[in-house]
This record gives structure tokens, sequence and C-alpha cells, in this order.
């Protein structure tokens, strides 16, 4: 069978029993399959040539027999790379890396003067075996341990590669590498089996603060060390980038990770939030690539719902921060009450209640009126199981510490989702309490930033090694607070 992804075309041999799912992944061509194959999403369409006809078909749900040939849909291999300055010949350099579950991001920074050079940033290609570390645990106990650690290691290799030769600088010429990713992420980047952090007490094998060399004619990766199984280097790395004292830092990627520092000591989690944040279990849901709507507001003015998408043009998906804002916004115009129930138009005096319309079987909000982006009453209970595990999980580890809200100096909003999410919108959600609204700020990829902090400073390895050790960790999962927290933080009241 021919699969193809834009110019790339590979030959792979037909399985008998094989879905399209199976051979896309033998392929080695990057593809999101965001449930890892259980036919749940929707999201793993391809274009499908048979023997006679052209069809759009789901991948996971389809046998592969008869099938001549599949093109692959979508934008997951976009390599976003910027070059930022130009090199001073005799200087060292190093990159920095953030390996997060569902983008990758990395940078080329001159180790004499603390520049960045250059970015660059993509999805992680592991996806085609899931969005969420789960799935990946999951496909590495089916034996595809390895070829995960490939799908990531070779993704990794091209944006290094890509990033020397936008700035013209020989690979061979690097000094030091840094790594920061959430546990489960760093185990498989090395090879390690993580089936132990899938099931309790959720230990790794590692937790990290060492040297590995995955390329050859590299120098070696440092790895940012790991509190436990769900808090993770990118965590640790976040904390090491957030010194303001008592702190509060909340990563809101695929795994909701909170951590407290305070001049008596730390405290993290890790909750069960899912991939709603990343733009997973949405119907209309997608990572924040080129069309994705990242942001939304109503012109009274106008009568005009204004979207703004990534990269221009026609929005084709919602991403985790349009996600927020949307919802905040029905809430704001009274479309969904604080049960999390999406009313009917007949019951709504809003002006946006027009676009309130039936999307196969049940209650959508219709963002585009060309266009099926919705947003369904599905998504909204979907949204309502993530806050509510990322708001109880904030006062679990407020009370492990004896601290209230009233008593933090600064909430961090970090991760992918942190740099663009309106922390307004979140706390109209209940996402953060509101009355820490006054002293939210986002911060964005704070994983990246404490990578970077390590690759320019050796002492801030140690100080990560100290962070990792003395951190107390809270297991949610067995903590009654958060358990009769997060029922209650389910509706929107």
């Amino acid at each position: 069978m021919n699969i193809k992804r834009n110019e790339v075309s590979v030959e792979v041999p037909n399985r008998q029993g094989a879905s399209l799912l199976d051979l896309i992944r033998s392929s080695g061509l990057p593809f999101a399959a965001p449930c890892a194959g259980k036919g749940i999403c929707g999201k793993c369409k391809v274009l499908v040539q048979g023997e006679e006809d052209t069809w759009t078909a789901q991948a996971c749900k389809t046998p592969a027999e008869s099938i001549v040939s599949v093109e692959l849909e979508g934008s997951a291999a976009t390599l976003d790379l910027k070059l930022l300055h130009e090199l001073v010949p005799e200087n060292h350099y190093g990159i920095a890396i953030d390996l997060g579950t569902s983008t990758l991001e990395a940078e080329l920074v001159n180790l004499d003067t603390g520049v960045t050079i250059a970015t660059a940033a993509s999805m992680n290609p592991q996806a085609i075996y899931g969005s969420d570390v789960i799935s990946r645990i999951e496909a590495a106990q089916a034996g595809h341990l390895l070829q995960l650690q490939k799908l990531a290691l070779d993704a990794l290799f091209d944006m290094v590669s890509q990033l020397c030769a936008q700035a013209c600088l020989p690979i061979s010429s690097l000094k030091d590498i840094t790594l920061a990713g959430n546990t489960v992420m760093q185990h498989l980047a090395c090879g390690l089996q993580p089936a132990t952090i899938g099931s309790y007490p959720y230990q790794p094998i590692s937790r990290f603060g060492v040297y590995h060399r995955p390329w050859q004619n590299m120098p070696p990766v440092w790895l940012a060390p790991c509190i436990s199984g769900y808090v993770g280097g990118d965590v640790v790395a976040g904390m090491l980038s957030n010194q303001k004292h008592p702190s509060l830092l909340i990563d809101l990627g695929t795994n909701g990770e909170i951590a407290l520092q305070t001049h008596k000591g730390s405290w993290a989690a890790a909750t069960a939030a899912g991939p709603v944040f990343e733009g997973m279990n949405i119907s209309s849901g997608m990572v924040a690539l080129p069309g994705a709507v990242k942001s939304a507001w109503y012109n009274e003015e106008t009568d005009i719902l204004d979207l703004e998408v990534v990269g221009g043009g026609e929005a084709q998906g919602i991403c985790g921060s349009g996600l927020v804002d949307i919802v905040a916004l029905m809430l704001s115009h009274g479309l969904v009450d604080e049960s999390g129930k999406l009313l009917r138009a007949s019951e709504s005096t809003s002006p946006l209640a027009s676009r309130v319309v039936l999307h196969k079987g049940e209650p959508a909000f219709k963002l585009l009126t060309h266009a099926d982006v919705v947003l369904t009453q599905g998504d909204i209970r979907n949204l309502q199981l993530a806050k509510a595990a990322i708001a109880a999980g904030v006062e679990a580890v407020l009370e492990a510490a004896g601290l209230t809200p009233q008593d933090l100096s600064s909430v961090a909003l970090a991760g992918s989702l942190g740099l663009h999410i309106n922390p307004r919108h979140a706390a109209i959600l209940g996402l953060i309490p509101p009355a820490l609204l006054g002293i939210t700020t986002s911060i964005g990829n704070s994983s990246l930033a404490g990578a970077r902090l390590a690759l320019l400073d050796p002492q801030a390895r140690e100080h990560m090694q100290m962070l990792a050790q003395q951190t107390q960790y809270i297991e949610l999962s067995t903590n009654e607070l958060f358990t009769a927290r997060y029922l209650e933080n389910m509706g929107f009241a």
C-alpha cells in the first residue's frame, strides 16, 4: 500500500486483519490518533483510494484490505522555525528542549551571551499512539516502546538539525543539550519502559537528573529531574523559572500539574485533567496549529462573534485557549447555566442564541455560519471534568501546605495553553479561584524556560535536583479532600 503525506510517499506491506491506522503507524509518517485507535474521537481521518472509488475514512475503523493508497490529512508535521539573532562564530552554543506530550519545542542558545538564536516547534509524532500519557504507556506495554522512542528522537534530531542549519552552525559544534519533559515522555525518550507509572503506586524506573546520549554526533543530553511518576522534569523546570514565594504554578498541558513553592517548603500534585486543554476530546478540537481558534469575543456594537485564528485564515477547529474563551462567553451570555447545561435557542434572550443549533442530535454552539466548527454539550461536559480536576487539585495542594488563596503572592499559568489563556475567563469558569485573578499571570512554556536556565548555568541543574528531592508529592487519587472538592467544582457556580 502507498501512504502519502505532503510530498513524502512510503510503500508498506499490507497485512491480513490490519487497519489503516496499523499500516500508517508502520510507515513512520507523522499522524495524529488522539484516542489511540479506540474509535471514539473521530479525528484520524484519511483520504482513501480503493480499487474503484476515493473517499474519506476513519483510519482506526477501516480495514486495510483492498485499499490501494492513503493520503494523510492535517498539519501534524508542520515545523515552525524562527531565526532570531545572528551567530557569533567564536562563541559556544547549546540546545534547550521541551519534550511535551503534544508538542516539541527547542531553542538554539548562545552559551556565552545567553541570547536565544533560533526557536523551533512541532507536534509530537507519538500522537499516532494517542494524545495522552496513559495511551503512550499502554502502547509501550503492547510492544511499541522502541517505535515510540524512535518517533521522539527522530523528530527532535530533525528540529536540532534544522535549528543549526538555519543558523549555519554545524551540529558537531554544539557544546551542551538540556531536556525537560514529563516523566513518561522522558522514559520513552530513553527507551525505558514506563509501565510502572501506569498503575499504583505510579513509581517511575528513573527520576533522571542524569545525562543520556541518544545521538552519536552530538553531546549527551541532560534530562531534568522528576518528582514522581506524574510530576516530571517539565514541572521542576517550571519551578526553577518561577521564583516568587509563596507562588503557585499551574501547568495546563495534557496533564494538569500543580506546584506550590514557599519559603518553608514545596508541594506538588498531578490531576487527571485529560487532553481537553490541548483541544482533544472536543468535537471540533485541535492543537494550536494553523486553523485553530485561539481566542473569541463578542462585539455588541456590530453583533459579530470575532475569532482569532492561529496563522489567520479560516477557522478549522478550536484549541484550548479558544475553548476557555468560548465557554466563558456562553456563560456570560446565559447560554450555559451553572450546571453546565447548554440551553436551547428558545431558552435564552442573548443575541448569540441563534447560534445554538442541533448538531448530530445534541445542542451545539456554532462558531461559523457556513462550516461545522461547533462546541457541543459533550464538549462542555469534558471541559467541566478537566477544570474541576485542576480547581480541586489547587485546593488540595494549598490545604496540604496549610495555606489559603489569600496567602499567595503569585499564580503562574504555564504550558502552551498558559501562554494564550485569558486569566479572567479562566476565573469565570472556576478554573482558578476568582480571588486569585489579580495575582495571576500567563507565563507560557516554563518547561522550556527552565531547560534554558539549566543549559546556561550548571548550578541551576543542582537547584533542580534539590527541588525534585525536597518537594512533597501529594497523591490526589487517594486524597479525600480532592475527591470531595472535585465534585463541588464540577459546576460553573
